[in-house]
């Protein structure tokens, strides 16, 4: 079996860390599984942005 070092690179020695110790949860979709992964980094509130009415789409005349 081969070696792998990784020096000064937190975030990737974190993610094998993680995986190596145990069974992670099985995610039911990508969402679920995102928001797993980066929940410990603490969440963001996002805006809510106003929709705008669709324009017209061009005529080829």
């Amino acid at each position: 079996m081969g070696d792998l070092t990784i020096r000064n690179l937190d975030e990737p020695r974190l993610i094998l860390r993680d995986v190596l110790a145990g069974q992670p949860a099985p995610a039911s979709d990508l969402a679920e599984a995102i928001q797993r992964r980066f929940q410990r980094f603490g969440g963001v509130e996002v805006p809510d942005v106003p929709r705008e009415p669709l324009r017209e789409p061009p005529t080829f005349e």
